[in-house]
């Protein structure tokens, strides 16, 4: 793939956050270098999802990963491990990765800054608790 280093590291924080590794099981550096672990990652994107990779395609699906940030952000701001007038950006950025690790430790999470699917379910669900009147 022939894309810049600006779409290199979108492509690469989109495939940690959504738990695709290299083969080392290892979290990709996001450092806009299309190298082999990057590519063992997007190798099992690509099995998992069925969807090829190329030039054109690479960096649309990944935006569209956008959203699932965005919703992660959001349920953050709601439960008040995140805030800021840009909080909800969809960039998984490391205030967004701060806020989660403290939402994973808080509720007995592996705090590693990764929305796998148990992170996903706890604060999707999550519910702040009630404040005494």
């Amino acid at each position: 793939m022939n894309l810049s280093e600006y779409q290199i590291k979108t492509v690469q924080r989109a495939l940690n956050f959504l738990n695709f590794r290299d083969d080392a099981g290892n979290k990709l550096a996001v450092d806009g270098i299309w190298g082999p672990k990057s590519k063992e990652a997007a190798k099992k994107y690509i099995k998992a999802t069925g969807i090829s990779l190329s030039t054109d395609n690479a960096v649309n699906i990944f935006s569209g990963t956008k959203l699932a940030v965005m919703n992660v952000q959001a349920a953050l701001v709601y439960s008040k491990f995140l805030s800021g007038p840009d909080a909800v950006n969809g960039d998984a950025n490391p205030d967004t990765i701060a806020a989660l690790k403290k939402f994973q430790a808080k509720h007995n999470l592996s705090p590693d800054g990764i929305c796998e699917p148990l992170t996903r379910k706890a604060i999707m669900s999550y519910s702040p608790e009630p404040k005494s009147i």
